[in-house]
């Protein structure tokens, strides 16, 4: 019951529901309801694995309880984005990175829930797709599936075009470094197209921007095999190409205006200006979460800048130190895992840059996808063996006297 619980968590990550909690907007995501039973159900024997936490993951609470603090101070008063979007969806995700790392104690299980994943996006993926070019000519467009633009960005049941953008080029990136081991031949063959379309139609730069960067690692990582990876792909991504040609010429009314939107991107620069002219006013300890919200009317698209001017130079070096733990973890693994492992850890890392991409244009951080990656991470780094120390690998056999 518990594995499955977990499996309809990790299947239910591309949807979520705009719903208002005291006039003001607030997504609910329904996988939050399957992790508290998971979480209720494994609660009295709940794994602890010490080798899945760093000192980085377990001083976030810290942090964010400090910038509720700062901001208390300097306002007098706590809102709704500070104690409930920020306070108690950490609480949520630390609560998602304990039942995942509880879950993975098997090299299969990190197997099948990036399965569960990649699937559950696909699906995703060819309905809204489905569901984008009919709404694109006029035609009326079915409820919830890429609100709120339909017709005009693939959103699927995120609402947001980058939030879906980023969790595609997640699930892509996967394909390409560790399809075979985690699809069958089916779900292989049409993945690749279904995504790579999908992650198009977004048109969320942010989400190019981390597939880029996911693609990259692969590249510098292990140049070789990726590029036979992405031979035995290149017949079918270029017969999706005239495809999505079509779709963008016959269906959208501007692609280009589409992809450039100079209004958004003056609107980025304007924010970066604030945000760095804020974190000035309060460099070591911010302005306290939801300072920027308070006196911009909007919050900060973009994770570094988020956490520099609301938590200060303190709360950036946590993130950037997590960020970095999370990483060098992967390549560690990638060196100690079992070698048919390795696909799906090197999958894992170029997950994980895309994700810093994609945090780099929206904030990314509170994405349960992003979480997932940690945590599964996280997991494969506590199923390596420990290295020897170098004293034991040096220390010279004991040859008996006499």
């Amino acid at each position: 019951m518990a594995s499955v619980l977990i499996a309809a968590w990790v299947a239910l990550l591309p949807v979520q529901f705009d719903v208002g909690t005291f006039g003001l907007p607030f997504r609910l995501a329904p996988s939050d309801v399957l992790l508290l039973a998971y979480l209720a159900l494994r609660l009295p024997r709940l794994r602890h694995v010490p080798r899945a936490w760093s000192g980085w993951l377990m001083a976030l609470p810290v942090v964010m309880g400090l910038g509720m603090l700062v901001i208390y101070v300097r306002t007098g008063q706590l809102g709704q984005y500070a104690y409930l979007q920020k306070g108690f969806g950490l609480l949520l995700l630390m609560a998602a990175f304990c039942c995942l790392v509880d879950h993975l104690d098997r090299w299969y299980r990190i197997r099948r829930l990036l399965r569960v994943l990649v699937v559950s996006v696909v699906l995703n993926a060819i309905v809204s797709i489905a569901a984008f070019v009919p709404a694109a000519v006029g035609a009326a467009a079915p409820p919830l599936l890429n609100e709120p633009y339909p017709g005009v960005r693939l959103t699927g049941l995120l609402i947001d075009p980058n939030a879906f953008g980023g969790i595609v080029a997640l699930a892509l990136l996967a394909v390409l470094v560790a399809g075979r081991s985690v699809l069958s031949r089916g779900w292989y063959r049409i993945a690749a197209p279904v995504l790579a379309i999908s992650l198009v139609l977004t048109f969320s730069r942010s989400a190019w921007i981390g597939f880029v960067c996911g693609l990259l690692v692969l590249i510098a990582f292990r140049p070789v095999a990726v590029g036979g990876t992405a031979r035995r792909l290149a017949v079918r991504a270029v017969a999706a190409v005239p495809l999505l040609g079509v779709v963008l010429v016959a269906v959208v009314a501007d692609p280009l205006q589409m992809i450039e939107r100079p209004d958004q991107v003056q609107a980025r620069v304007d924010i970066i200006g604030d945000a760095v002219a804020d974190f000035v006013t309060s460099p070591l300890f911010g302005i306290g979460i939801g300072g920027y919200q308070a006196r911009h009317g909007l919050i900060v698209h973009n994770t570094i800048l988020w956490f520099l001017t609301e938590l200060g130079l303190i709360g950036l070096v946590v993130l950037l130190g997590l960020i970095w733990s999370v990483g060098s973890r992967l390549l560690a693994a990638h060196r100690l895992a079992p070698v048919p492992e390795r696909p799906v850890v090197l999958a894992l890392l170029a997950a994980h840059a895309s994700m810093v991409g994609l945090s780099m244009g929206i904030e990314a951080f509170y994405q349960r996808h992003w979480w997932l990656i940690i945590a599964m991470a996280s997991a494969a780094w506590a199923l390596c063996p420990a290295r020897p120390r170098p004293t034991e690998r040096t220390q010279p056999l004991a040859v008996p006297v006499g």
